[in-house]
């Protein structure tokens, strides 16, 4: 999939699609592993940057996060999505039609891994982001869906849908390009609270 974006190089950037620029994501990845964050934690992060945390709701759009994630060269780490299911909900026969975003809509589009979702106590999902680990009978463990413990730490993907430009004018410290930039810095969670506007 070629996907020509528009790129603010800076701590916390955001990647657009290009013409009407929406949606965008932000990629949170973090390389201490003491700085990632749980579920709620992330979905909070996001919500306080004026995102949520990633929808996924065709093909398209995973193939666009796997090359986002890709470009951004990450050691191992998984990524927190907005999916989910309530706890409790495992009685279906199929517990994978139980999850839902975190908007509330049900979940059409899935990548689970071939043998996820386990279901039982874990109830948040995670985009699977583990280059270096031995291939398991599926394969790499590379972009599949697991569901999760909600309280282990992970990266995490943020993604918004508002009509305002997400980044109107790069900040001084930050240039823009039509291409993914290499490397891509790590979000920084204290920069969640900075002005979006430049």
């Amino acid at each position: 999939v070629n996907v020509c974006v528009c790129v603010c190089v800076c701590a916390g950037q955001r990647v657009c699609k290009a013409g009407k620029g929406k949606p965008c994501y932000k990629l949170a990845y973090f390389s201490e592993l003491r700085r990632r964050l749980n579920f709620v934690e992330a979905e909070h992060a996001c919500k306080r940057d004026g995102g949520q945390l990633l929808s996924v709701e065709s093909v398209s759009e995973q193939k666009i996060i796997e090359q986002l994630i890709t470009e951004l060269r990450p050691t191992d780490g998984d990524f927190w999505i907005g999916l989910r299911r309530n706890h409790g909900d495992d009685s279906s026969s199929d517990c994978s039609t139980q999850y839902y975003w975190l908007d509330g809509s049900k979940s059409t589009f899935r990548n689970w891994h071939w043998d996820e979702p386990s279901c039982g106590y874990e109830v948040c999902v995670v985009m699977y982001h583990q280059p270096s680990a031995p291939p398991g009978l599926g394969g790499l463990y590379m972009f599949q869906w697991n569901d999760d413990n909600c309280e282990t730490k992970n990266n995490f993907i943020c993604k918004y849908t508002a009509e305002e430009p997400a980044d109107p004018s790069p900040s001084p410290n930050s240039t823009q390009t039509d291409v993914f930039p290499s490397p891509v810095l790590p979000w920084d969670p204290k920069d969640h609270n900075q002005d979006r506007t430049g």
